[in-house]
């Protein structure tokens, strides 16, 4: 198999931090394509960027453990170590995972997920090789009869700067609406409004999106596909 492989893909989300360069605020790296795919290897076109990879997973009285490693054509080991927990009684989850680079750093990723009567909350807490800890609280409110879901997120970073992100996406009667205010750590603000109207008989579905800047510019893209 000739398959070139970033040294992203091997790390498979080992090195797991909250980036703090989006406008949105820190937001959780998500693991490369090769963590599903496990107990085989692949080689570059030249060999230097083989790997091999082994996954072993464990069903649980209430969940289940998930254990990978990979193993550069160097020799060198990355390790992803997780568990889930749930209670379907509580309507909670809990996922721990333990990243471990070859150097035996490890960093910690802790996610909580609880259902609400009319959505769910969700805490995620990141913390680093070297102890610090990363935040990200989110709280989801759907209302059925409005056709109105919620969404405000707030991120807090190793550094203690606070980003929020506060969204709302209203049904229409033929399409939605979608309103979404970014607040940085300095407390400016930028917006995202976005209109969705589709035409079932037509077959069309036409999507315009206005962007505010935090300096007040203003961006207006129509992302209607072309007949």
């Amino acid at each position: 198999m000739n398959t070139r492989i970033s040294r992203k893909q091997v790390l498979f989300g080992m090195c797991l931090v909250f980036s703090t360069g989006l406008a949105a605020g820190p937001a959780i790296a998500a693991g490369p394509h090769g963590a599903h795919a496990a107990g085989h290897g692949t080689a570059g076109a030249s060999g230097h960027r083989s790997y091999t990879q082994t996954t072993q997973k464990q069903r649980t009285a209430n969940g289940h453990t998930r254990s990978d490693a990979v193993t550069t054509g160097t020799g060198k080991t990355y390790r992803r170590d997780a568990t889930t927990q749930r209670d379907a009684a509580a309507g909670s989850r809990e996922r721990d995972v333990t990243y471990t680079d070859p150097a035996g750093k490890t960093r910690t990723v802790q996610d909580k997920v609880q259902k609400t009567a009319d959505g769910h909350t969700r805490s995620t807490v990141a913390t680093d090789a070297q102890g610090r800890a990363a935040t990200r609280e989110e709280s989801v409110v759907n209302n059925k009869e409005t056709g109105t879901k919620t969404r405000d997120v707030t991120y807090t970073g190793a550094d203690g700067k606070v980003r929020t992100v506060d969204d709302t996406i209203q049904k229409t009667d033929d399409g939605h609406t979608r309103s979404t205010v970014l607040t940085d750590a300095q407390g400016r603000t930028a917006t995202r409004e976005a209109t969705v109207v589709k035409d079932a008989d037509a077959g069309t579905r036409e999507r315009e999106v206005t962007y505010t800047g935090r300096d007040g510019s203003v961006r207006t893209v129509d992302q209607t596909p072309a007949p």
